[in-house]
């Protein structure tokens, strides 16, 4: 799909059908080949799945899932990220795919991180762990370049929407007193969304939920849901949702983070950070 927002140009694939897909099969089949057919949130979406269809939620798919979440932010702070800024990181520490404390010591020291704005503009300057990167972003997107301003937190009424919310894990940390701060500071751009993974790391996994609209399971970038209907033990309708769907809604972070982007050659650093679940690319719009 190619629609032209401001003044960008945003391409992205077309979705896979997997209602469709999935419609039909038993339960138990279902909870099985959902996971299979998408390689991110994998076991986000077995929790999500198995959960929604009445299966119980185990100690190892939860773990399964914290796991995930570790991973994916480390992968982003420590390998991702700086390989598209051109700049080094410390080494991951062993078996840092399971200790999210030990991937915070790596990247912040034994302090952990700061929650004072002072303190943290301090370890800016320090070079130490993941300072260079998180400098470098906020030179980078300085005088709040590609800032959203607040959007609406993702609740219950909304996340079966396609709506324009803060689906995000910088929007599921937006409590913390530094996100407040960063926010204040340097507005919700770049810097505070990357932030978001960084505070996530230092809290628990949370725990997945069934509501009156669906079942709801934290994913590594936002929020996760999936309605699935069944008769005699097959599947009959299935929705899903993902952090993605609300990113890219009409008047979303994306639209407003492109709006604020003065930078065109930016963008595919943009994207690095807010991180869809599918391939999106950004160019910019030919008015002539």
């Amino acid at each position: 799909m190619i629609q032209t927002r401001a003044r960008y140009t945003v391409t992205t694939t077309p979705e896979l059908p997997v209602g469709e897909l999935l419609r039909r099969r038993t339960a138990l089949d279902a909870a099985e080949t959902l996971p299979r057919l998408f390689n991110l949130c994998r076991g986000a979406q077995e929790l999500g799945a198995r959960l929604a269809l009445g299966f119980p939620t185990t100690p190892d798919l939860l773990e399964a899932a914290r796991q995930e979440a570790i991973r994916d932010h480390a992968l982003k702070l420590f390998i991702a990220l700086p390989s598209r800024l051109n700049i080094g990181t410390p080494t991951l520490p062993q078996g840092w795919q399971s200790d999210a404390a030990a991937v915070i010591r790596a990247g912040f020291g034994p302090n952990g991180v700061p929650r004072r704005l002072a303190d943290f503009r301090t370890f800016l300057t320090s070079g130490d762990g993941i300072a260079p990167l998180l400098s470098t972003i906020k030179t980078t997107f300085a005088k709040r370049m590609a800032d959203t301003g607040p959007v609406p937190l993702v609740s219950v009424d909304t996340m079966f929407k396609k709506a324009p919310v803060e689906n995000s894990v910088a929007g599921r940390h937006a409590d913390h007193p530094l996100m407040i701060q960063i926010a204040a500071s340097d507005g919700h751009g770049p810097l505070w969304r990357t932030m978001g993974r960084v505070i996530d790391l230092t809290r628990p996994y949370p725990m997945p939920r069934r509501t009156a609209f669906g079942t709801i399971v934290s994913a590594p970038r936002g929020d996760y849901g999936l309605q699935i209907g069944t008769s005699n033990g097959h599947v009959t309708d299935l929705t899903r949702i993902t952090p993605t769907d609300h990113l890219l809604a009409k008047g979303g972070v994306l639209d407003r983070s492109l709006a604020a982007l003065t930078d065109a050659g930016l963008a595919p650093l943009l994207l690095d950070i807010l991180d869809p679940c599918i391939p999106v690319t950004v160019h910019e719009a030919d008015h002539a």
